[in-house]
Parts: C-alpha cells; structure tokens; sequence
C-alpha cells in the first residue's frame, strides 16, 4: 500500500514528447529521464492521439509545431479536447512568428526555440510543472 521511495525526490507523471524526428525525440526523452521525469513518446499526431488517450495521467506535452500528418495548432486543438487540462511546451526550430505562434495564441503554456540546451529544456518543463527550479 505504501508507495515510498528511499528517494526524496516527487514521483511526476509522464510527459508526452511529441516530434518526429526520432534524434529530437531521443535528445529530449534522455534529458527528460535524466532529470527523474518519466516520460513517453509519439513521432506522428496520431500516435500522440492515442498514448494520451492511453494515459490520461500526462500532465505536459512537449510539441513540436511541425509533424507530417497534422499541423501543429490542429494537433494542439485535438490533445486539449481529450485533455483540458494538459499543460503544452511547444518546441520548433522555427521563429515563434510561425506555427508555433499559432499554437501559442491557441494557449500553449511556453515556447521553446530548437536547438536548446539541456539545462534551458528543463527549466522550461520544471517551470511548467510546478517542479523547483536548480539555481
């Protein structure tokens, strides 16, 4: 019945990182787990459709603006329905001027520019969760 830990850090739920292009996604899901963020992962719109779905326990999506099979402010529309609540970093290597302005103005929580470091990552993803901040 006890779920302690001999570990003092807060269990988080999953974060759902969505981009396809695998390097990115294998980039993010590394720092992510680095961090102690457990997280999962979708390279289409569709398959991030359906793990949301799967786990309604996702409390933040990480979503690139650009996929091949929707465009980002649709996909954005899409996981806000199943989710209201979902917080939503959107991450692109494009200018915030572009899609990524789209999804923001739809009500995205952040905007992350590609490339980024590892550091700025997380400091976005811990900001957005609530999660302290390492100084």
């Amino acid at each position: 019945m006890s779920s302690s830990s001999s570990s003092d850090k807060p269990e988080w739920p999953p974060i759902l990182l969505v981009d396809d292009e695998s390097f990115v996604l294998d980039v993010q899901k590394r720092i992510v787990q680095r961090c102690g963020f457990p997280c999962l992962t979708a390279a289409s719109a569709e398959d991030a459709v359906t793990t949301l779905r799967e786990h309604p326990e996702v409390e933040l999506i990480v979503l690139d603006a650009i996929l091949p099979d929707a465009r980002g402010v649709d996909l954005f529309d899409s996981l806000k329905r199943i989710k209201p609540r979902v917080k939503v970093i959107v991450c692109t290597g494009l200018t915030q001027d572009g899609p990524g302005r789209d999804i923001c103005q739809a009500g995205a929580d952040d905007f992350l520019p590609k490339p980024f470091t590892a550091e700025a990552f997380m400091d976005r993803v811990k900001a957005v969760l609530g999660a302290p901040v390492e100084s």
